[in-house]
């Protein structure tokens, strides 16, 4: 596997554990792929992806989830890499649309932002971007690669962060709502504000095979 980014973000030790949260941009047979990584108690490291598998990065302090977001924020200044095919980000929601976008790839800025989604919104993410995809809601238009529409969303999102910056993960909101743009198959039609950085609902985990005996 070829790294092609690495940012080492922050260490922060306990009584109770050590743990050291990156993120990385990999390429591997053509495609790339985003994901961070937390070295946990007794050298235990893992590699978390956005999906149902998210859980434990959601149960990081907020300084960590802070330096994860503005390392997330330096990828969306990559605007070279193909990055994946578009899949449903969950197997338990599929967009208010209940129908595939027509989109077929992505770019590596739209897979930072579903990444930033997850940490900042937690299982919330499945809701708000159930697709790597983004729509023009006034033209009724997709988008998921590099384009002016790419780029306007990014700007909001900027936004969006330059005041979390300020306020930390606390009271703040979806960076979409009542914009132009939306995530293709949002649930969230109005704006939602977090008191805090929320947990992660059970709901949206990963289910559990349960083997049968004989």
């Amino acid at each position: 596997m070829k790294y092609l980014l690495l940012f080492v973000l922050f260490s922060f030790q306990s009584k109770m554990f050590a743990q050291i949260a990156k993120v990385e941009l990999s390429e591997r047979d053509s495609r790339k792929s985003i994901f961070i990584t937390v070295k946990w108690e007794k050298g235990n490291t893992k590699g978390y992806g956005a999906g149902c598998g998210f859980e434990d990065i959601t149960e990081l302090n907020d300084s960590i989830k802070l330096s994860l977001l503005q390392s997330l924020f330096t990828i969306l200044d990559d605007t070279t890499y193909y990055f994946g095919s578009v899949e449903p980000l969950s197997y338990r929601y599929r967009g208010r649309y209940n129908r595939r976008p027509q989109s077929i790839d992505y770019n590596t800025q739209v897979a930072a932002l579903i990444v930033i989604n997850y940490v900042a919104f937690s299982s919330d993410a499945v809701g708000y971007s159930p697709y790597p995809v983004l729509y023009d809601k006034k033209r009724k238009k997709e988008f998921s690669t590099t384009c002016k529409e790419l780029n306007a969303v990014i700007r909001e999102y900027r936004k969006w962060f330059k005041k979390i910056k300020q306020t930390g993960l606390k009271n703040y909101s979806l960076p979409l709502l009542n914009k132009k743009y939306e995530w293709y198959g949002s649930l969230y039609q109005e704006q939602r504000f977090f008191d805090t950085s929320p947990k992660w609902e059970s709901l949206y985990s990963c289910p559990v095979l349960i083997r049968e005996e004989d």
